[in-house]
């Protein structure tokens, strides 16, 4: 099973058969047999036509389905086809995992903040990401190599005194982002308050 939503409050997490894994461009659901889908996000006309079009061209293995993301919108059938590949490699090795191990037993994780930065941020605009310390260094560089490995050379190890948070001033707005209140240029401000059912946003 996957975990779509972990546990909150008294709510146990939400699970799921219906597997899928985030590429760069593209959602792998390699256990529903459904070809190929386009992002509701993608709105232009001409970039759906496109990107139906592109799907026609690519082999989709019969057991699989795939949804072209956002970030997959104006990008060229080999850039989406090695990211279906490259999905098709981590749901392979999830495979792997699944028969040598005993259940219960966590097998891939996709919600590790490396990852998903370098999946979602990263472009071609990036010059270079710098990782501290030597565990995170080493799971971005094998992670680039997965996504994209012509890029991984990109990937730097900082080695600057001051903790690379404070050298950039991250630290200050990370410590923002918990406050529950948020101060607005007009002089007004937010109150956000989380609570089980829902979140409360005060103005």
């Amino acid at each position: 099973v996957q975990v779509l939503k972990d546990e909150r409050g008294l709510k146990g997490a939400a699970l799921s058969t219906f597997i899928s894994i985030a590429g760069k461009y593209i959602v792998l659901m390699p256990n529903t047999a459904k070809g190929g889908g386009i992002s509701r996000k993608i709105i232009n006309h001409d970039d759906r036509n496109q990107i139906r079009k592109m799907l026609k061209e690519i082999e989709i293995p019969k057991s699989m389905g795939l949804i072209v993301r956002t970030a997959g919108s104006r990008k060229s059938k080999k850039e989406i086809q090695n990211d279906l590949q490259n999905t098709i490699g981590i749901w392979e090795s999830i495979k792997e995992k699944a028969i040598e191990s005993t259940a219960p037993i966590l097998i891939h994780e996709e919600g590790d903040v490396i990852k998903r930065a370098l999946r979602d941020i990263y472009d071609n605009d990036t010059k270079f990401v710098h990782v501290e310390g030597n565990e995170g260094y080493q799971k971005a560089k094998l992670f680039m190599k997965q996504l994209m490995p012509r890029n991984s050379k990109m990937v730097k190890k900082y080695k600057g005194k001051i903790p690379l948070f404070h050298s950039e001033n991250i630290e200050k707005d990370l410590n923002k982002i918990f406050e529950p209140v948020v101060r607005l240029k007009s002089g007004g401000y937010l109150v956000i308050n989380p609570t089980e059912a829902l979140v409360a946003i005060d103005v």
